[in-house]
């Protein structure tokens, strides 16, 4: 009787995982292949503080991805993991948070009948339209007055009507 077999080895951990290009949605993770050959691949694995999820299976020869569909303003757990039949061994845990893809810092002057609103945004790559809707004492619900283009830092409103109680929202 002849038995052939082949003993596996564990993968070593990929090392040095980090994250650059944080987007709205977006992330590029960048890790080290320490691997010569006894892995199959590598799984990327994420979670936003519970339990991991897979979020891609790549080559074992890979050292980056991009990790798409990510919800914008939320901190994200990244982990890689060399595999291979019998092994699974991952790296240590890198976080991020994807940017804020609402302007903020929204500022206002009021001058006679107009108000000149800016704010600033994180990311113009986020493709959605900015807003304004306004309503004042005399009408309980928004009205849209504009909608601008995704990258806009500012807009002025010119109906402003004296005493008048106003809610602007971007």
């Amino acid at each position: 009787v002849i038995i052939k077999l082949t003993v596996l080895s564990a993968p070593i951990a990929p090392s040095g995982l980090t994250h650059s290009n944080v987007g709205c949605t977006t992330a590029t993770l960048t890790w080290d292949n320490n691997n010569t050959g006894n892995t199959d691949g590598n799984r990327i694995y994420y979670s936003t503080g519970g339990t991991y999820s897979l979020l891609a299976t790549v080559a074992s020869g890979a050292t980056t991805y991009n990790a798409t569909g990510l919800t914008h303003n939320t901190t994200y757990y990244f982990k890689v993991v060399a595999y291979n039949d019998r092994y699974e061994i991952e790296s240590s845990v890198d976080s991020l948070t994807t940017l804020n893809a609402t302007p903020f810092n929204l500022t206002y002057t009021v001058t006679n009948l107009s108000i000149d609103l800016d704010w600033e945004l994180n990311d113009s790559a986020y493709g959605t339209d900015i807003r304004i809707d306004l309503r004042n004492n005399s009408i309980s619900d928004w009205t849209t007055v504009a909608t601008l283009a995704h990258d806009a830092l500012s807009y002025t409103y010119t109906g402003l009507s004296w005493s008048t109680y106003y809610e602007l929202r971007v």
